[in-house]
């Protein structure tokens, strides 16, 4: 991994901590772009490979008021035992534990490990997100949707695109949106994704766009980075509209036939348009 984009645990929590005393002001009231209580995703690379580190962020999120969740491929579940040892230890702390089924993952590895966590969690009450991949195969659909636990309470199966494919196979085109839904206010209730560095962005799509860069919380107080974000032009636009209108914008400059087949949702394509330079003139 580039060491520059390793985020130290005393980075993140300094970041949460900013964000968890800025819920308090009342600017954040009359801002109201953070949900409340505030959601919180750890994700990007294994969060469960430093325990130790993973303890303090989860610790750090509670003490500001935040609901944590995990996403892991879970490759560290190799037994029912060892994986209660490891989920154990955050029982009441993450909520819900996300759990990525690659197909490309699942080939290499096996499903195996995908059952102990789910049988764990299950035990602890730990509610689990399965995320699949909308390339995944038919045969790897039918493996999970064949485990016991994945058909208990706190399990339930998410598709999404796939991050590793630019194309979508043919036979799932038919499951998709042949365009972002029309009234998706995707900025409705603005977030934060914090990087290595402590940059912030809106969303995860928009991750590297410096235009999209809404500041760095070591260098500018959450305050005026939320004003920033609040009277941003094209957040207001994403706020107000959604990414329909980049659409829009698309189909009547003729480049209709230059976007994909079809989308997941409102984030899959937009997405897709902020990060390929053919469309980047169409999303101000």
């Amino acid at each position: 991994m580039d060491p520059d984009w390793q985020f130290s645990v005393s980075d993140a929590c300094y970041c949460l901590d900013q964000i968890g005393q800025f819920q308090k002001d009342e600017i954040a009231l009359s801002l109201n772009l953070f949900a409340n209580p505030t959601g919180l995703q750890i994700a990007g690379g294994e969060p469960f490979h430093n325990q130790d580190d993973l303890d303090v962020l989860l610790d750090c999120a509670l003490r500001n008021h935040m609901v944590p969740e995990v996403v892991t491929f879970a490759r560290w579940a190799d037994s029912l035992r060892s994986t209660n040892d490891i989920l154990a230890r955050f029982k009441g702390k993450l909520n819900p534990l996300t759990i990525y089924a690659h197909s490309s993952q699942i080939e290499k590895y096996g499903i195996e490990h995908i059952r102990f966590a789910l049988e764990v969690a299950d035990k602890l009450d730990t509610n689990v997100t399965v995320l699949c991949d909308v390339g995944s195969n038919r045969d790897l659909l039918v493996e999970l949707f064949d485990l016991e636990s994945i058909n208990c309470r706190t399990s339930i199966i998410r598709v999404s695109h796939s991050q590793y494919k630019k194309t979508t196979p043919h036979d799932a085109v038919q499951f998709l949106l042949p365009e972002p839904p029309r009234h998706r206010r995707c900025a409705e209730l603005m977030g934060f994704t914090i990087v290595p560095g402590c940059d912030i962005y809106p969303c995860s799509s928009s991750i590297g766009i410096r235009s999209f860069c809404a500041g760095n919380l070591k260098k500018q107080p959450v305050e005026d980075i939320m004003k920033s974000i609040y009277f941003n032009h094209t957040f207001n636009k994403l706020r107000n509209e959604g990414p329909h209108y980049i659409f829009r914008s698309i189909t009547s400059a003729g480049k209709r036939d230059l976007l994909r087949e079809g989308y997941m949702d409102t984030c899959d394509f937009h997405g897709h348009v902020l990060t390929d330079p053919v469309f980047l003139e169409f999303c101000n």
